[in-house]
């Protein structure tokens, strides 16, 4: 598990909690993040962004409320979520 949950797959600066945000698998993401996983890693594939910015670009939002629930940031070089970084992360889940 270790690997999974702190790896990046060959070629990719992706890791695992990227892969289950981009898929809106938020039984993966919990189990990763339960393991230790890095819910701040950078790596997205469009933005090099967290997993929260692979979830907003495939508009996976069960897993972008998911992760503003597990505590994400609302970090710049995540699209949607950059215009209301200024807000709190309630009125953001609100949002989303």
């Amino acid at each position: 598990m270790r690997v999974l949950v702190h790896g990046q797959r060959v070629g990719s600066p992706e890791t695992a909690p990227h892969w289950a945000a981009s898929s809106d698998d938020v039984i993966v993401l919990d189990a990763l993040l339960e393991h230790g996983a890095d819910i701040e890693a950078t790596g997205a594939v469009f933005t090099d962004g967290t997993a929260m910015s692979d979830a907003v670009v495939f508009a996976q939002w069960r897993a972008a409320r998911r992760l503003l629930d597990r505590g994400v940031g609302c970090v710049a070089g995540t699209p949607f979520i950059m215009p209301f970084a200024r807000h709190s992360a309630s009125t953001t889940r609100s949002l989303v």
